[in-house]
Parts: structure tokens; sequence; C-alpha cells
């Protein structure tokens, strides 16, 4: 299992909570903000990490991470090679390349953070933008 402190966008403030994760199979992420703790499995962590983020949005928090990024999302290799920890960073019209690649749990601005919806809209945006 790995921890790491993180920030949370609350309702507009920013907090400090903490982010626990397995290394493997079977792939779990929680999150624990104030007295508030989500939990969920997934496929890969990135999925994991998705459900947490559902979950955590209908109270107006977001975890501030990479994996939250509205333009960050796995391919199908990295989700099998890194079980989901590591992801793209997508532009428009272009295709990524390996130095687009972040660990879904490293920090990101709260700026670039959205629900999952738009970030699984985004991919969609980005998939047709490259066909």
């Amino acid at each position: 299992m790995q921890e790491a402190s993180i920030e949370f966008d609350v309702s507009g403030k920013i907090s400090t909570g903490i982010i626990r994760y397995s290394e493997t199979d079977p792939y779990w992420v929680e999150a624990i903000i104030s007295d508030k703790v989500v939990h969920s499995d997934g496929l890969d962590l990135f999925a994991a990490l998705q459900e947490v983020r559902r979950s955590l949005w209908k109270a107006e928090i977001s975890p501030l991470v990479n994996g939250a990024r509205v333009d960050a999302y796995p391919s199908s290799m990295t989700r099998e090679m890194s079980g989901g920890l590591l992801a793209y960073l997508h532009e428009l019209g272009v295709r990524p390349s390996k130095s687009d690649l972040v660990n879904i749990f490293d920090r990101a601005d709260a700026s670039m953070i959205g629900s999952v919806e738009s970030q699984e809209k985004y991919f969609s945006t980005w998939q047709a933008s490259i066909s």
C-alpha cells in the first residue's frame, strides 16, 4: 500500500488530506479528507480513482492530482503495464509521447481539475481530433 498527503479542493478552499492505494491487483483507492473516507475498488488504479472522484464530487470535493485533470487519461497499454498508475496528458489534435506520461497521484493545479464526466468527454473529443 502507498499513502501520500495531497491537497483537495473543498468547495473552492484548499485542504490537505490523505490518499491511499494498492500497488498490485486487486486495485483500490481510498481518499481521506476531514471526517470523510471514500474507498473504491477498480479494474486498475485509474478506474478506482474515478469512482472515488465521483463520490467526492457530490460533496464538492476534488483531489488535486493528475488523475483528476480533464486532459489526463491512460492508454490501454499504460493501464496494463502500470495498473493505471500512469496516464497521458492529451492535447487536442496531438498524439501523446512518453514525455506526456504522468503519475495519476502527483499534484495538479486546481484549474485543470474537472468531473469524471468532463474528463470522459474530453477524451472522446481528443480521440476524434486525431482520427
